[in-house]
């Protein structure tokens, strides 16, 4: 088992589009991270090739 030494630090970190969320709750609007495409065809909206897709409800 390793020992850390004294004085070891802990840290973390996170973004925000990991913890905020509900877009809809609150008057929050959508972000940028909100509007990046999943699912089947996400590849096809990035390269441009779709130009639309639905927003995940």
């Amino acid at each position: 088992m390793s020992v850390f030494p004294e004085g070891f630090l802990w840290g973390g970190a996170l973004a925000a589009n990991q913890s905020e969320g509900a877009f809809r709750e609150g008057d929050k609007g959508l972000t940028t991270v909100d509007m990046i495409p999943h699912g089947e065809h996400r590849m096809a909206v990035k390269l441009g090739l779709e130009k639309t897709f639905s927003v995940a409800r």
